[in-house]
């Protein structure tokens, strides 16, 4: 402290004085020197506590956020869980639907080698013919008209 700094005289209880008298001499400073650190040190940390409570503030709005966040992704998450049930149940039904495609496509060719084998090799184009055409009407009149006019329709007297 220099000579021209302001003087200021306080009146403090006896026992606050006796324990700030103790802590200078433990700190080695005068009974002055001490009560002017005491009161920097008290300036100093209100700042900090401050700081220290803004910043608080903002974690504490940063972690609302982020719970926000967390609980978005959580709602995205179990959507995307219940589509992939929904996509996974798409999927048996596919995969039933083409062991019946299969099943079908079998009794097919066995009804065709049935006929290949009744008719003769001349049938074999006809069979083909048919597996072809067999889900349009027009290409089964088509094999009929073409049977019929071989001699080789099973009902060729009509």
């Amino acid at each position: 402290m220099a000579r021209t700094d302001p003087q200021v005289n306080i009146r403090l209880p006896a026992k606050l004085k006796e324990i700030l008298e103790a802590e200078a001499l433990q700190a080695g400073r005068s009974f002055k020197a001490e009560i002017v650190a005491r009161l920097e040190e008290s300036i100093t940390l209100g700042e900090v506590g401050r700081d220290v409570t803004a910043i608080v503030g903002k974690l504490s709005e940063a972690n609302k956020m982020l719970e926000t966040e967390v609980e978005a992704l959580r709602l995205a998450l179990n959507m995307a869980y219940d589509e992939r049930r929904k996509l996974d149940a798409d999927l048996a039904q596919i995969d039933e639907l083409r062991a019946i495609q299969r099943s079908i496509a079998e009794s097919e060719q066995a009804a065709l080698s049935h006929l290949v084998e009744k008719f003769g090799d001349g049938f074999e184009f006809m069979a083909r013919f048919y597996a072809a055409s067999v889900s349009d009407r027009k290409g089964r009149d088509q094999l009929g008209d073409l049977l019929r006019a071989t001699g080789k329709h099973p009902r060729s007297d009509q």
